[in-house]
């Protein structure tokens, strides 16, 4: 028994080397497989390999970005109803309650939707009308009988005036520039671009040129020091502004001005393009004026000559 035992140990720890490259010659993967099926029944110790032939799969399906919060949803759909062509500024818009049951909302969702729209400026309350949509902040005349800043527009609006620069600096007129400010193309001209508020509340961006020359010295803080340009030209520069040719349009403000003013989806704003001149008949200033169009109103006068009314009735009677 022991010389048995004492065998099979020898011939276990010694396989010849027949079995031995057999072993190492032993099918697998799909040739395990198929030798399995031949043989009649399924190869449980091989398993089954990737095919390289088969059809590739489809991608991952992105994950859905993360859903705004209720409030959110509820201010932009009272914002764009603010701005339809359905609403005029001073009109009522719905109950919030009206709201919250078309929005699927509750009432506190949307209390705090119009808050933010209050703040924005976009909406007002008003203790007896109940919450309109926002009047315009400033009043800008086309044909003032004096010539004025925008520091005094806002004042004569009711207004707080404030304003941020934007930018400041020196650069070369193009020709169309040029022939505005009444200067050669490629001289210097003074660039400001600002942001102005009414009451804390963006309704223009404006940009000003003025030829570098006749304003040496202009600093960034003459602009932003909360006294008017015209002002500052006056007392230091002996410009006294006095007349005004402009143009007013209804177009798209480009990215960069219409994200100061918060116009959302719809960038159409009053683009009021303005060559200023000078008590000499010299222009000084060329202004392009982008205003949000719920916030800047327009107006012009015209006094009728009496004369010309009779005349008007004269020929109306008929001889």
């Amino acid at each position: 028994m022991a010389a048995e035992a004492a065998t099979g140990i020898y011939q276990f720890r010694h396989r010849p080397p027949a079995a031995r490259r057999a072993r190492r010659l032993r099918p697998c993967g799909a040739r395990a497989r198929k030798g399995a099926a031949r043989a009649g029944h399924p190869s449980r110790d091989v398993p089954p390999m990737p095919d390289d032939r088969s059809a590739p799969t489809a991608p991952a399906t992105p994950p859905a970005p993360p859903a705004l919060p209720a409030y959110l949803r509820a201010m932009a759909h009272i914002r764009a109803l603010a701005e339809s062509s359905d609403f005029s500024a001073g009109d009522k818009i719905p109950s919030e309650r009206a709201l919250a049951d078309g929005l699927g909302l509750s009432r506190m969702t949307v209390r705090r939707a119009v808050d933010e729209l209050v703040r924005e400026g976009v909406l007002e309350r008003r203790s007896t009308a109940g919450t309109i949509v926002a009047p315009a902040r400033v009043v800008r005349p086309l044909d003032p009988a004096k010539v004025i800043g925008i520091t005094e527009i806002i004042r004569n609006s009711g207004g707080v005036p404030s304003g941020r620069m934007l930018s400041f600096g020196l650069i070369e007129t193009p020709a169309g520039l040029a022939g505005h400010l009444g200067i050669l193309p490629g001289e210097t001209a003074v660039a400001i671009r600002m942001v102005q508020f009414s009451d804390g509340v963006p309704f223009c961006v404006e940009r000003s040129y003025l030829p570098a020359v006749r304003v040496p010295g202009l600093a960034a803080t003459d602009v932003v020091s909360g006294v008017s340009l015209y002002l500052t030209l006056r007392n230091r520069y002996g410009i006294v502004p006095t007349s005004t040719r402009g143009v007013l349009t209804a177009a798209a403000a480009a990215p960069d001005d219409a994200a100061p003013l918060g116009l959302g989806l719809d960038p159409t704003a009053l683009i009021y393009r303005v060559t200023v001149f000078d008590q000499d008949g010299r222009p000084i200033e060329r202004a392009i004026s982008i205003n949000h169009p719920r916030r800047t109103l327009f107006s012009t006068e015209r006094r009728l000559v009496v004369g010309g009314e009779d005349a008007m009735r004269a020929v109306a009677r008929g001889p």
